[in-house]
C-alpha cells in the first residue's frame, strides 16, 4: 500500500518495523473509501489501522474538521489522541481531544483553531456540538472505537444524535464483540473485517479464601505486570492496601478517581513503577497496555462482554497472556 513519507517517518520513530496483519488489511480498505465493521480485540493494532488513513486523508491547508473519532471512555480517548499525535508528528494536522472531567474552556479554545481531527467521548462531544463549538458539515470520516462498549455503557443515544448530523459519511466501527445495535451506527453499506483468535490461556481457580489465593498467585507466578479486576471501588482500595502491606507494588484504579489521578496511575503502571493494578471495570475498556502478562478476575464480571474486555487487556500484538 502507499503510505506518505511523513507517516513512514513517524512509524519508524515509533518503532514500527512492519505493519500488523489487521493494519495491512484495513488501511487499504479505508483508503478506498469503504465503510467497515472491524471485529478485533484491543491490542491487535486496530487503532493505527484507522488513524493512519485518517491522518493521510487530511489536507493540511483545510480549515475544517474532516475526521471525528468517538471512544466510550476518557482513558481510551486520551490513548487514541496520543497515538494520533505521534503518527501526525511529521505533519501539520491539528488534533483536539474532547472529554469530560477536564477544563471545557480550554477545549472550547482549542476548537477555535478549527482542528482537522476531533477525538472524544460521546457526552462531551454532543454537549459541545449542541453549543455550536464545532462543525461537522464537511466531515469525511466517522470512527466509533469499542462500539460494543458505547452500547453497554449507555452512550448509544448520544452517538445516534451525532450520527443524525452526519449523512452519507464513510464510517468505521471497531469492536471486540458483535451485537445487532452496531448496525444502527451505519447509514451507508458496510463490509465486515473479522480478526482471528488470540493467544489468551484461561484458568479457573476455586478457593475458600480469595485474598490468600490472590497473594499466593502474585508472589509465585512469573508476573511482569497484572490487572486484578474487582466489581467495586471499595474492594479495589482494600486489596491494593493488602498488596502494598505484602511488598507488592500496587495501586487501586477506579472511575471514581478524578481524571488527573487516573492518568498519573496509568503512567506509573506503564513505566513499571506499579506492578499490579487493582481495578474496577473502568480499566477494562480500551486500555492498550503492552507486556501485561496476567489478568485476574478477583470478582466475576457482570456479563460476558465485560469478561471478554477484561481478558483482552493481555495478549496484545502477538504476545501470549493468561486470564485467571
Amino acid at each position: 500500500m502507499e503510505l506518505s513519507n511523513s507517516i513512514q517517518n513517524a512509524l519508524n520513530e515509533m518503532g514500527y518495523h512492519s505493519l500488523l496483519p489487521i493494519q495491512e488489511k484495513v488501511i487499504p480498505m479505508i483508503q478506498d473509501g469503504k465503510s467497515l465493521f472491524v471485529l478485533a480485540k484491543t491490542g491487535s493494532g486496530k487503532t493505527a489501522s484507522y488513524l493512519i488513513p485518517a491522518i493521510e486523508q487530511v489536507q493540511e491547508t483545510d480549515d475544517f474538521t474532516s475526521v471525528l473519532i468517538i471512544a466510550p471512555t476518557r482513558e481510551l480517548a486520551i490513548q487514541i489522541s496520543l497515538e494520533a499525535k505521534l503518527l501526525a508528528s511529521y505533519t501539520k494536522v491539528h488534533i483536539v481531544t474532547l472529554i469530560g472531567g477536564m477544563d471545557s474552556d480550554r477545549q472550547l479554545n482549542a476548537l477555535r483553531h478549527r482542528p482537522h481531527i476531533i477525538i472524544g467521548t460521546p457526552g462531551r462531544l454532543l454537549d459541545l456540538y449542541t453549543q455550536g463549538a464545532f462543525d461537522l458539515s464537511k466531515l469525511s470520516l466517522f470512527v466509533i472505537d469499542e462500539a460494543d462498549q458505547v452500547y453497554s455503557t449507555g452512550q448509544s443515544e448520544e452517538v445516534k444524535q451525532l450520527r443524525k448530523e452526519i449523512h452519507g459519511v464513510q464510517t468505521i466501527c471497531l469492536s471486540a464483540t458483535k451485537n445487532d445495535t452496531i448496525q444502527t451506527y451505519f447509514d451507508t453499506p458496510f463490509e465486515e473485517v473479522l480478526q482471528g483468535s488470540v493467544a489468551v490461556r484461561s484458568y479457573y481457580l476455586e478457593t475458600k479464601d480469595k485474598k490468600t489465593t490472590l497473594l499466593s498467585l502474585l508472589q509465585s507466578l512469573p508476573i511482569t505486570s497484572a490487572i486484578v479486576f474487582v466489581n467495586h471501588r471499595s474492594t479495589a482500595i482494600e486489596l491494593s492496601e493488602l498488596l502494598l502491606r505484602n511488598h507488592i507494588l500496587s495501586s487501586a484504579f477506579s472511575g471514581y478517581f478524578d481524571e488527573r489521578k487516573r492518568i498519573a496511575i496509568m503512567s506509573d503502571f506503564r513505566k513499571g513503577d506499579i506492578r499490579v493494578l487493582v481495578a474496577t471495570d473502568a480499566a477494562a475498556r480500551g486500555l492498550d497496555i503492552h507486556e501485561l502478562s496476567h489478568v485476574i478476575h478477583y470478582d466475576i464480571p457482570i456479563d460476558t462482554e465485560t469478561f471478554i474486555h477484561r481478558s483482552g487487556r493481555t495478549a496484545h500484538q502477538g504476545d501470549e497472556g493468561i486470564s485467571i
